[in-house]
């Protein structure tokens, strides 16, 4: 015996009937009041913040880069001094290690500074 064929879920909506009573109003909410300093579509003022932080960010990056460059160097001689100097020989010797390389480290004495 067969089963009878059953109606797809589109056909059995069509032949239903709501009653006008259980059927819900459409109702609207409010719409939300712009945030403060925001524009009502949220672009001009947002665009200006983020160029805002890019450029304090750059500002920040440029003062790092200072201090950095002033840490590694003499503020009378503008050499390096003993923190850019051993930085350099031991990038130096990682150098010289890793391709082969062969060096020479000639110290001077000016006018018997350092003994």
């Amino acid at each position: 015996m067969k089963k009878p064929k059953r109606a797809s879920a589109a056909k059995a909506k069509k032949g239903r009937k709501i009653s006008a009573s259980r059927s819900k109003p459409a109702t609207k909410r409010p719409a939300k009041p712009p945030r403060r300093g925001a524009s009502l579509d949220g672009t001009k003022d947002s665009a200006k913040i983020i160029r805002g932080l890019r450029s304090k960010l750059k500002a920040a990056e440029r003062r790092v880069a200072e201090l950095e460059a002033a840490a590694d160097t003499d503020f009378l001689l503008e050499i390096p001094n003993r923190r850019g100097f051993e930085r350099e020989l031991t990038r130096a010797i990682a150098y010289m290690k890793r391709y082969r390389a062969t060096g020479a480290l000639i110290v001077l004495d000016v006018d018997r500074l350092k003994r």
